[in-house]
């Protein structure tokens, strides 16, 4: 879903809408040349929030810690957390996997929820986790991150069942 302008309530949550809201999940793009603002203003969501810079460069900013991230790095943002992006270069291009964590763990109190998902989405001190290209183990993350871009691009037949799969991958990383 291209989006070129994000709606944002009084108390700065920002309003997620799903393609399929039966799979609480959507691919957001933003082509920040013709995105209506000059920045992502400072918002926050109850979904999981992972990042991938395809082109150009941004400065991510949480509360706590600011974030250079270039083309090829990506972040994982916890959800409510306050955070804003700005561009720094021409070109820039984002692309984020935005989902409710029941699009991992089929349904809240599950076992995947409760050993899995809670632990990490209630750690109120981990608010991003930077993704850059510094090891092998990021390096192949940053792969799976490309795969769902690729596959939410596609829509291939079982999108749905390979993307929750290849998102958990990546959930074992962070």
């Amino acid at each position: 879903m291209l989006i070129t302008d994000i709606c944002i309530d009084r108390e700065m949550q920002k309003t997620i809408f799903y393609d399929d809201p039966l799979q609480k999940h959507s691919l957001y793009i933003v082509e920040y040349d013709n995105y209506m603002r000059e920045l992502i203003p400072w918002h926050w969501h109850n979904e999981l929030e992972l990042i991938y810079i395809a082109s150009g460069a941004c400065i991510y900013r949480t509360n706590r810690k600011e974030y250079r991230l270039q083309a090829g790095n990506a972040i994982y943002l916890n959800p409510g957390v306050l955070h804003a992006l700005k561009p720094i270069e021409k070109n820039t291009v984002s692309y984020a996997n935005l989902f409710d964590r029941t699009f991992l763990t089929g349904t809240d109190g599950s076992y995947f929820d409760l050993h899995y998902v809670a632990p990490v989405f209630h750690q109120k001190a981990v608010e991003a986790v930077p993704i850059y290209h510094d090891s092998e183990e990021e390096k192949a993350v940053l792969n799976l991150i490309r795969q769902t871009i690729a596959l939410c691009r596609g829509e291939p037949p079982f999108f749905a069942l390979t993307l929750r799969s290849i998102l958990s991958k990546i959930w074992i990383y962070i």
